[in-house]
């Protein structure tokens, strides 16, 4: 299996304008902007054109792509994550798995490396593995009604109360040859014990299951979630969905619910 390893090294800004690597530079990040560096390699060590290295905010993202040598700078105004903490930057590409890379925060004038390291790697999708279409980003899911705890912490604007991706068409040929489906994805800012219509799982028409799901990390950090179901009660021809929603919240305040924010879904069928 090809893998893309993240080596220290160069990004540019792409919330008001593009950018892509560059050259070398030791000058600090403009005024009030925090600088994130990188490059992206194969395993054979070749340079990755083309990724994309996006940091999402309440007013945008901030996005840069690899140059032909694989090198990135991304440059982003710091208020945009002041009081978040983690910030996740998220690199993508086409046919490969979404990489989370995680900050304490970012604070103006610094320059960061994304780190090195086995963990740090993309990895190719194989033929049974899906990314929701359009899912790619962080969402915020939730109505900004919330104050003082951890889920307070969060990076994005809500993107509504519930949210829908299609996963896939359920052929007769992914039928007869896979019956299960794994998802997997992270989150925080998750009270499914606080807010029990807080859901996450797979549609299909008539056919719907919710797993049980645990809350997130209280301090605030992402929690890693995974779930299987028995798919073949979808009928064959149907979309398959991979849907959210956030639910009211006990002991609280009429109208408050569940602020929480996922990204990097996965659906992976199997046997």
């Amino acid at each position: 299996m090809r893998k893309l390893l993240l080596l220290p090294t160069l990004v540019s800004p792409l919330l008001a304008g593009c950018g892509g690597g560059g050259a070398d530079d030791d000058t600090p990040p403009p005024d009030g902007y925090v600088r994130i560096e990188g490059t992206v390699l194969d395993a054979s060590g070749a340079a990755v054109a083309d990724a994309q290295a996006r940091l999402p905010s309440t007013l945008g993202t901030w996005t840069a792509a690899t140059d032909a040598s694989g090198r990135f700078r991304l440059e982003a105004r710091a208020s945009d994550f002041a009081n978040v903490n983690p910030v996740m930057l998220q690199v993508v590409r086409d046919g490969y798995r979404p990489l989370p890379v995680y900050f304490a925060g970012l604070n103006a004038g610094v320059t960061y490396q994304v780190p090195a390291g086995g963990a740090q790697t993309l990895q190719k999708l194989s033929a049974s593995e899906y990314i929701p279409k359009n899912s790619l980003g962080l969402w915020h899911v939730g109505n900004d009604y919330y104050g003082g705890e951890a889920n307070s912490q969060l990076q994005t604007k809500t993107a509504g109360t519930g949210l829908v991706f299609t996963v896939t068409p359920w052929t007769p040929e992914l039928k007869a040859a896979h019956k299960s489906a794994t998802v997997e994805f992270v989150a925080r800012g998750v009270q499914t014990i606080k807010c029990p219509g807080t859901q996450f799982g797979l549609a299909a028409g008539d056919f719907l299951s919710v797993p049980p799901l645990g809350d997130s990390d209280p301090t605030g950090g992402f929690s890693k979630y995974r779930f299987s179901i028995d798919v073949q009660g979808v009928a064959a021809g149907r979309e398959l969905l991979f849907f959210v929603r956030s639910g009211s919240c006990i002991g609280t305040s009429a109208g408050d619910i569940d602020d929480f924010e996922f990204s990097n879904v996965v659906v992976t069928f199997g046997p």
